[in-house]
């Protein structure tokens, strides 16, 4: 009987991604062919895509032993996430987007960085952007002079690394962790809530161990018609915030506010939506205000925002 473990499972959810797809799974195909097999286990979930994804992905199966599932019709973005924690058998786990790519060299990385702190609970990894309206690299890196970190204190990584970015991909986990805080989780219907949920874990345990990958090992793709230009994606933001600020302790809430300025990226999705056309009526004013509610200065700033936005439309 064979009781060997991957190291690390890296699952990847898509729905017609054939426009970026090819992109990260070439990236992975370069970076297996440093590893044993079995090392590294990768499963992939098409939520019944329509746009060749899943036909492009049956042949890529011919080269590299993907787990390829393929569900009967759309069930959505959590029933996908909670079916590869489900699969996965590696000691950490990776939920990779399908329109990120990986780093020349960034998996070898992740990988020592894994056997070098085997009792790591949760990870954060630094990545890059690349803006698809801009065509290029837009950041180098996400997190900027913070240095190694590796700690049992969550308040002390919140301090260094501002906690888990708001990418799903920058998160990587303890396999029996994300499974048991899964089955605590109602529901998770975006990539947003679940990475409000990532940070739940901060709630957990103080023995756990929180270390972070400081060289970018993957690129982000931030898509010219991506979510955050939409009302929609606004609303997710502001669905986030309204969770966090309800179900954080204060204390690592106020850390949070202090050194990951979390309030930037609500801001940005206000601006993003305003700079997209799109007019912010008196009801989606009125919850971001009350989203704000509990950091005075993100609420100035967010007032800010918004008055300006009135000013144009007038």
């Amino acid at each position: 009987m064979n009781n060997f473990k991957p190291t690390l499972t890296i699952g990847i959810p898509t729905f017609n991604s054939f426009r970026y797809l090819p992109n990260v799974i070439e990236s992975l195909k370069d970076e297996l062919q440093n590893f044993s097999p079995g090392e590294i286990e990768v499963i992939i979930s098409d939520n019944y895509s329509t746009d060749g994804t899943f036909q492009y992905l049956e042949q890529q199966l011919l080269q590299f032993d993907f787990i390829l599932r393929r569900n009967p019709q759309n069930f959505g973005y959590e029933f996908q996430v909670r079916s590869l924690v489900e699969s996965a058998s590696g000691e950490f786990l990776w939920i990779l987007g399908s329109q990120d790519c990986i780093i020349r060299g960034g998996l070898q990385i992740v990988i020592n960085h894994l056997k070098s702190n085997p009792k790591s609970s949760h990870t954060l990894i630094n990545f890059r952007t690349f803006s698809e309206t801009l065509e290029k690299i837009s950041q180098e890196k996400q997190y900027q002079d913070i240095g190694y970190v590796s700690t049992r204190n969550r308040f002390v990584f919140f301090r260094n690394s501002g906690g888990p970015a708001l990418a799903v991909s920058a998160n990587i986990m303890r396999t029996e962790k994300i499974k048991a805080l899964c089955g605590k989780i109602a529901r998770f219907p975006n990539w947003a809530h679940l990475e409000f949920q990532f940070r739940y874990i901060f709630k957990q345990k103080r023995t756990a161990i929180y270390t972070f990958v400081e060289e970018p090992v993957f690129t982000l793709m931030q898509e010219s018609d991506g979510w955050w230009t939409t009302r929609k994606g606004l609303e997710n933001y502001i669905q986030l915030y309204s969770l966090y600020g309800a179900q954080m302790p204060l204390g690592v809430l106020r850390m949070h506010q202090r050194y990951r300025k979390s309030g930037r990226f609500l801001v940005a999705a206000i601006d993003h939506h305003i700079g997209a056309g799109f007019s912010i009526d008196f009801d989606l004013r009125a919850r971001i205000i009350d989203v704000y509610k509990f950091s005075p200065l993100f609420w100035l700033i967010a007032y800010k925002r918004l008055r300006q936005s009135s000013e144009r439309a007038s």
